[in-house]
């Protein structure tokens, strides 16, 4: 798997590259609720005029509408299952089964189990 934004090495400590022009461009670190955006959404291009610090909120609001996974059920890398209440990497869910809004629901495990609750219902009638 590609990584999405560029990395750097400096002194032996590696950096997202956009971070680490945006710390050296004012001057200080980021606080943890700043955000580098890219204005051209191309997470490659970090270019300073394509840069900009935002507040975590801000970007959320703002720049997040409309994606497939909002942020709630996307963490670190994984996806809520609603079901078992738990964080999984996206290869435990099917990948067809999203609810209306694009949002996937449960995990392979748990859609096995609701399948099966189904077919013994039907069979019972």
């Amino acid at each position: 798997m590609v990584y999405k934004y560029k990395a750097i090495k400096v002194n032996g400590i590696k950096h997202d590259e956009h971070r680490y022009l945006m710390e050296q461009k004012i001057r200080r670190k980021l606080d943890y609720n700043e955000l580098v955006h890219h204005k051209d959404g191309n997470p490659r291009n970090n270019d300073l005029k394509n840069l900009e610090v935002v507040q975590r909120s801000e970007h959320t609001r703002n720049f997040m509408k409309g994606k497939k996974y909002n942020t709630h059920r996307y963490k670190n890398g994984k996806y809520w299952c609603s079901n078992c209440k738990g964080y999984l990497f996206k290869d435990k869910f099917w990948p067809d089964k999203d609810d209306k809004n694009g949002i996937r629901t449960y995990c392979k495990i748990c859609e096995l189990k609701k399948m099966k609750e189904r077919n013994t219902n039907i069979t019972k009638r």
